[in-house]
Formats: C-alpha cells, structure tokens, sequence
C-alpha cells in the first residue's frame, strides 16, 4: 500500500468529536449506509456526496467538529 491508511486528527473538542463518532460502527459486511447515513445526517453530520444513485456504494458527511469529511463505504 502506498497511499495512507490511517489518519490521525487534533480536535479543539474531543468530547463534541467522540459525541459525533458515537452510534456508527466499522462495516459489517451488510448494506448499512442507508441507516448509518441517516443516522449521521440526523446528528448534525450532514451528507454531502453520495455514490449510491450512481451505484456506487459509498457516501461522504461534513464533520465540523474535527473539521473533516469522513466517508461511509459498503
């Protein structure tokens, strides 16, 4: 692999970032963005690209509080 795999964030506000994290989990193996999606959308996360009417199975959601988008992918 050449590309980063993992990233590592400084956040002015940890407590707001974990509180954002909360309720969402690494894949299942399972379609689970519709849900977690929402789920993310409904805690102020907002959608702001999403592969999925292109077929594509991934979404990205603004996370202010790390100052970040972060992505869902199936």
């Amino acid at each position: 692999m050449t590309a980063f795999y993992h990233v590592c964030f400084v956040v002015p506000d940890l407590e707001k970032a974990m509180l954002d994290f909360e309720g969402t989990r690494a894949s299942s193996g399972t379609n689970r963005r519709p849900a977690d999606s929402r789920r993310l959308a409904d805690r102020g996360l907002p959608e702001v690209f999403s592969g999925w009417p292109y077929g594509r199975a991934f979404a990205y959601h603004r996370m202010d509080s790390i100052g970040a988008r972060i992505e869902l992918v199936n």
